[in-house]
């Protein structure tokens, strides 16, 4: 039902500026433009990228998400940690079991990659996928809410996406 709330929102609003560019085709949605956007994300929530050419529902809209700069422009395992504590909440004390967090080499440098499950049998968004980078030297992530579990080629498409990101 979100996702559909928001793709009508995508084609009926004049899309924003985004901070970050794609080799694809992209509206961006600002959380300052609609306030429903927001609605349970946290802070670091900056709007909603619409993928206009992605036929695939699931991949076709992407939550990114704005860190203040801490300085660092190298990716860890801590800091992801740190950057998906901003996301999620406290790692240990929510409900979504935040696993695979693996740190590989992107067009920038160091690039996280994690899965969060939700863990309740009947969610309509049993697993979300995030990657977390620096695009221009600054922190960022993108996040796919999945209504089935990912598949390697789902996967792929998504580092693909991070990929295209300027």
């Amino acid at each position: 039902m979100m996702t559909f709330v928001i793709s009508t929102l995508l084609s009926l609003s004049f899309a924003a500026t985004s901070p970050v560019q794609s080799k694809e085709e992209i509206k961006f949605i600002s959380k300052a433009d609609n306030k429903l956007l927001d609605t349970f994300k946290t802070d670091a929530y900056i709007g909603t990228i619409g993928r206009v050419d992605e036929k695939t529902q699931d991949l076709s809209l992407v939550d990114l998400y704005a860190f203040k700069d801490n300085g660092k422009i190298s990716m860890n395992e801590a800091l992801c940690k740190d950057y998906l504590k901003q996301v999620y909440g406290p790692l240990d004390k929510i409900t979504l079991k935040v696993k695979n967090i693996k740190i590989y080499k992107s067009h920038t440098g160091n690039t996280c990659e994690a899965q969060a499950d939700d863990p309740e049998a009947k969610s309509t968004v049993p697993e979300h996928r995030i990657i977390i980078g620096f695009l221009n030297a600054k922190p960022y992530a993108i996040e796919f809410n999945l209504a089935k579990k990912s598949t390697p080629d789902v996967q792929e498409n998504i580092r693909k996406f991070w990929d295209s990101l300027r």
